[in-house]
């Protein structure tokens, strides 16, 4: 028996929709939408309404969800990328490996924060003026992880948070130059209730 499920998308974008670097290295953007802070690798949501998000009718349903990324698609802050390929050039890519942590909601077993996903992430420089352009990037996405969760006690509002780590160090990814600051980032998650 297949089961419904609903999707859950969050987007840096209405956090900060700035497509310009300088907007995000070294610094904290806080609204009241969400913050996004470490040059722009660490987002935070707030009030998140997970019962507007999966509708009456399915939240009430169930008590328990179950969490997987369906989707991660990250832009570039970027000049000398040519839209026209249709594949990005190897010698580009900086092939680090970088894992997505989430955080906000009641997972089961009770842990602050899981592994959303592991992929290689292409950084693509910007040109010598800064200025930039954004274009989607494809990423190989490694591993996609299901979760489990409960709905918030007395709420519906959570405050979830994304981390990009460097799987290497388990810290955010250097940032030293606006240079190599990325752009908006979308998010996309299926939810199936499980009880």
């Amino acid at each position: 028996m297949e089961r419904e499920t609903r999707n859950l998308k969050l987007k840096t974008s209405w956090i900060s929709s700035s497509t310009n670097a300088n907007d995000y290295f070294e610094l904290v953007i806080d609204t009241s939408i969400g913050k996004i802070e470490n040059n722009n690798e660490s987002y935070t949501w707030y009030n998140v309404n997970l019962r507007h998000s999966m509708g009456d009718t399915y939240y009430n349903k169930y008590t328990k969800f179950s969490i997987k990324t369906i989707e991660i698609k990250n832009t570039f802050l970027a000049t000398t990328y040519n839209t026209n390929e249709p594949e990005l050039n190897s010698s580009i890519y900086d092939n680090t490996m970088i894992q997505y942590h989430i955080s906000g909601l009641n997972f089961d077993p009770n842990v602050n924060n899981v592994l959303i996903q592991t992929m290689v992430d292409p950084v693509l420089p910007t040109d010598s003026t800064g200025s930039g352009f954004t274009t989607p990037v494809p990423t190989k996405m490694y591993q996609t992880p299901i979760y489990y969760f409960s709905k918030p006690v007395g709420t519906d509002t959570v405050n979830i948070k994304i981390d990009r780590i460097v799987l290497n160090t388990q810290q955010p990814r250097i940032v030293s130059s606006i240079n190599d600051v990325i752009g908006p980032s979308i998010f996309m998650f299926e939810i199936v209730g499980i009880n």
